[in-house]
């Protein structure tokens, strides 16, 4: 009698540790939201021997969906697994424009535009979420793998969340990548007379709609 009431009290005991952990598993797995792109500025930036140079779109696709951190984000964020399900970036080269055409076929001959049309990046962890829950603005350390040329490369960034207003948020970033973290070796133009540096300042600000 006693082994099977001692029995009983240790499965009662199991089950309220256990299921705690399993509701939480089960909230942030729940209530996805998905977002919609608006908006979007993209530059790349960078030097040369003989000037400065900019390459600029307002054209992203892509899959944004966001976690129950959205409903609620004071309470989650010490939950950063909370906060997005799936984030996947496309952008054409086609769309890219430096302002000079000469540039824009050195660009596209550089990315290897025929072969790997596209630009992507994919989000792989959000690492950590500080900021104002209220009014929202949030910036969060992600990681996440870009590929460009039909080359992957991964590193972390930080993004800032600003909440516009119902259901529209603004997201911008600013980081600097090499080119030859792509494998891509900084181009020539003029016979060589103008030499681009490796560094690139790459920013952008994206506007999202809740649905």
């Amino acid at each position: 009698m006693y082994n099977r009431l001692n029995l009983v009290c240790t499965g009662i005991i199991a089950f309220a540790l256990l299921f705690p952990l399993h509701a939480n598993s089960l909230a942030l797995e729940e209530d996805t939201i998905t977002f919609s792109i608006q908006e979007v500025s993209f530059m790349i930036s960078g030097t040369s021997n003989v000037r400065d140079w900019e390459i600029e779109t307002d054209a992203m696709k892509g899959t944004i969906t966001g976690g129950p951190a959205f409903s609620d984000p004071e309470a989650y964020m010490e939950h950063p697994e909370a906060w997005f399900n799936q984030v996947e970036l496309t952008i054409s080269n086609k769309t890219l424009d430096s302002g000079i055409s000469a540039m824009n076929s050195t660009m596209h001959q550089t990315l290897n535009s025929e072969e790997h049309p596209q630009l992507t990046y994919v989000l792989d962890e959000v690492e950590y979420v500080w900021g104002d829950a209220e009014p929202m603005e949030l910036t969060f350390l992600v990681h996440g793998t870009a590929t460009a040329a039909g080359n992957e490369h991964r590193f972390s960034e930080e993004i800032i969340i600003k909440k516009l207003g119902e259901n529209r948020y603004e997201v911008s970033s600013e980081m600097k990548l090499n080119m030859t973290d792509f494998d891509i070796e900084p181009p020539t133009f003029m016979r060589g007379a103008l030499q681009t540096g490796d560094a690139m300042n790459i920013a952008f600000r994206i506007v999202l709609t809740s649905e």
